[in-house]
Formats: C-alpha cells, structure tokens, sequence
C-alpha cells in the first residue's frame, strides 16, 4: 500500500477559504492518483468550514462514501475540528445521495 502524508496546518496556503480548500482537494487528489491512501493530518490545524467543506466534503462527495472511507485517512483531529468535518462529510454525502435518487427510474 503506497502512502502520502499532508500535514495540513503546513502544507496548504491557507485554511481559511474556500479557495485554499479547492487548491488542497486538488493536491490531495493529485496524490491518490500515484497512492493508494492519503492521510490528512489535522494536528494544530484550524480550519475554517468553508475550508473544511471544500478540502474533506468534496472530497468524500467526489469519492463516494465507500472510496473516502478507504482511501482517505484524517489523524489529529481536536474535538471541534471532528465536528466540523463530519458536518461536512455528512451534509455532502446526503446531497450526493439525493441527486443519484432524482435520477432512479421510477418502478410501474
């Protein structure tokens, strides 16, 4: 199993925006293309929820739940930053789960 490690509270330009988010979502899918797992280490990482959203929920919205979960490891995490990503996790994985639904044919 190949492995790459994002120390977030240094390796993003920033945590506070939903563009720095964007920019670290692309980095870390850029990693998964040449490693199996990637691990997002929060330790004194802060990040703000649009941050949070754009890096950890698009993440897990563009994986699916079943590859996030496999290939996504978070360590480090403080009990408000825990809270925040799986707000985030959660809210975009039952948007996810909503628009697959609106496309199901209907059963008659």
């Amino acid at each position: 199993m190949s492995l790459s490690e994002f120390a977030v509270a240094t390796a993003f330009r920033s945590l506070g925006t939903r563009e720095s988010g964007m920019e670290a979502r692309q980095q870390v899918l850029k990693a998964l293309e040449d490693n199996s797992v990637v691990v997002l280490d929060f330790n004194d990482a802060h990040p703000t929820p649009s941050f949070a959203d754009e890096l950890v929920g698009r993440l897990a919205s563009v994986l699916g739940a079943e590859a996030f979960k496999q290939r996504i490891k978070i360590v480090g995490l403080g009990a408000a930053e825990r809270s925040l990503l799986q707000h985030v996790v959660m809210r975009r994985l039952a948007a996810a789960n909503v628009e697959c639904a609106a496309f199901q044919e209907d059963e008659a």
